[in-house]
């Protein structure tokens, strides 16, 4: 079978006959005869039956809109045609251009088409194909097409009934399977190559529970089936779609067959042994030590997808719920603390994508404080080693350092070696656990790398061992303002007030540039005072606020500073917590 390809939408072709000599013409001189006009739309194969008086004299009429291509019998013979350049239609039986159609074997000129045409009854098979909603218009014409437009056509023997559109209609007597509880739909469209005609959709058979719309007559037209079949419903269904023009034309009955079947029983996930540690295990971790395991589930029902979820998840364990999957698992990962040393219970669930669940399964975390076992430094707030810390000349740094003791009675001594120049670190009390803070606003002459290095000792003569922290010192990119620390609370610093009570402090900033520094004020609490001062080299405010009972809370206070030419230091955020 051969197609027209690469159709050019509106294009009109003319298969143009010899035009023998009318001997024939007397007899039919007389006839005023109309144009035959049909619509093929993509999906569709179309029988049309016209009549002619004689076959010479007569064309082929296209005006595409969107079909991809088209293929034609006329009585019996198959007639293909490519539109395409000459040089591309040699295995073809003809060939068209913009303009007219051609022998290959000629060369340009008419083509007699008398060997295909009758006097008399004539059938035309056509089948079109393209997106949904393409179609053409084709027709028999005389040689002189718009007489042929106003009178002069030929005159049909019957119209042309209504015929249904696949896809998206089903193919006729296809058998569509549907499970109990699961929703089918699938659309109908039917239309009539006949212009200016309508058609009408019905529907017999139509199950219990389905729906199936009536539009209003058109061409074409369309609607969509529609069904969600219970159990009880299970068995083979013959749905019976019909479709009439405005004639009273009636397209074959559209037989569609939909067997609902019921589906097996739907079977609970189970949780996959190993990697999932086994139901109601004790699994044994020391404080500060990780403990990590995989946790999968799958479904026999591999349609199915499972949802994890755990229930007493610890303070500080991470277990990442992921997406619904067959089979689906997540990693449970967990850095316990010494307050942390105890008993824990974790409970996973899996739940399929209908709502049938595994059996609880149970996993026991047991926290350990070991016999003999060092201090260690928490994290945080003391910052990690993996990356140095990186600080600007003339801006402040600060951070804490924290040590804790394995056994609660212990105490924690530190000590600390290589502080930079001006650098502070006050050696506090023995305690568990110890804490202290370092404290450094480097010179613009000291730039360049620091080691610092820390170590924690408890009462025993266990030691942490070396805890080296890299701090980098970098000249500004520019001498922005900076704000002295004192008198200026320390950046993120919480500062903690009783309602009713007077909560004072200064903010100052100084411009290494000498430049003249603006300060400002973001998140102002109501109530609280803070008088912007005239700008200068160096310049001071007080903060004072005497917060209310009804004022207990948690507020962030930023303050700013920018200089005469724009430098601007990073807000210094200042945390103030009221209690009752």
């Amino acid at each position: 079978m051969r197609t027209i390809k690469k159709l050019t939408i509106g294009v009109i072709l003319l298969l143009v006959f010899p035009l023998l000599s009318h001997i024939l013409a007397g007899s039919t001189s007389e006839v005023k005869e109309t144009p035959i006009r049909w619509n093929v739309y993509a999906g569709q194969t179309i029988t049309f039956e016209f009549e002619v008086p004689f076959p010479e004299g007569r064309f082929f009429y296209l005006d595409n809109y969107g079909l991809d291509y088209l293929h034609i019998e006329l009585n019996g013979y198959e007639i293909d045609s490519i539109i395409d350049s000459f040089d591309h239609c040699k295995d073809t039986e003809f060939c068209c251009d913009d303009e007219a159609c051609y022998m290959p074997d000629e060369g340009a000129g008419l083509i007699d088409l008398s060997t295909y045409l009758v006097a008399g009854l004539n059938t035309m098979v056509v089948t079109g194909a393209g997106d949904s909603g393409a179609h053409a218009e084709i027709g028999i014409v005389t040689e002189d097409l718009e007489a042929s437009r106003a009178e002069n056509g030929i005159i049909p023997l019957a119209d042309t009934p209504p015929s249904f559109i696949v896809p998206p209609t089903p193919p006729p007597a296809a058998t569509l399977v549907v499970d109990a509880g699961s929703v089918l739909t699938f659309s109908v469209k039917a239309a009539t190559p006949d212009t200016g005609t309508t058609v009408q959709l019905g529907v017999v058979g139509l199950p219990l529970g389905a729906t199936f719309p009536l539009p209003a007559p058109a061409n074409p037209v369309q609607s969509t089936f529609t069904w969600t079949p219970t159990t009880a419903q299970a068995g083979l269904y013959d749905v019976t779609f019909r479709a009439t023009d405005n004639r009273g034309l009636t397209a074959p009955p559209h037989h569609v067959n939909i067997r609902v079947r019921i589906p097996p029983p739907n079977r609970a996930p189970v949780f996959s042994v190993p990697p999932t540690p086994v139901h109601a295990s004790t699994l044994t971790v020391e404080v500060a030590r990780n403990l990590t395991f995989t946790v999968r589930a799958t479904d026999p029902d591999i349609s199915d997808v499972v949802s994890l979820r755990v229930i007493g998840l610890p303070r500080g364990a991470q277990f990442a719920i992921p997406t619904p999957a067959n089979p689906v698992q997540s990693t449970f990962t967990w850095t316990p603390t010494l307050d942390q040393a105890r008993l824990h219970t974790l409970v996973l669930r899996a739940t399929d994508g209908r709502g049938l669940s595994a059996p609880p399964h149970l996993v026991k975390i047991r926290v350990r404080i070991p016999n003999r076992w060092e201090p260690y430094f928490s994290l945080p707030p003391t910052p990690p080693r993996r990356a140095p810390l990186v600080v600007y000349a003339g801006s402040p740094m600060s951070f804490a350092v924290m040590a804790r003791a394995a056994a609660p009675q212990d105490v924690v001594t530190f000590t600390a070696t290589g502080l930079p120049v001006g650098a502070t670190f006050p050696i506090p009390a023995p305690s568990n656990p110890a804490r202290s803070t370092f404290n450094w606003t480097p010179g613009f002459t000291q730039g360049g790398s620091y080691t610092v290095t820390f170590a924690a000792q408890d009462n025993r003569g266990l030691s942490t061992g070396p805890y080296r922290l890299r701090i980098i010192v970098r000249q500004p990119p520019s001498l922005v303002p900076v704000f002295d620390v004192p008198p200026t609370p320390s950046r993120d610093s919480t500062l903690t007030v009783q309602a009713d009570q007077l909560l004072t402090f200064t903010v100052q900033s100084t411009s290494p540039s000498a430049g003249l520094v603006t300060l400002g004020v973001n998140g102002l609490p109501p109530g609280a005072a803070f008088t912007i001062p005239t700008p200068d080299a160096t310049v001071r405010s007080d903060f004072s606020w005497t917060p209310t009972s009804l004022q207990a809370g948690f507020y962030q206070v930023a303050f700013t500073a920018r200089d005469d030419s724009g430098l601007a230091a990073r807000p210094q955020r200042v945390f103030i917590f009221v209690v009752r």
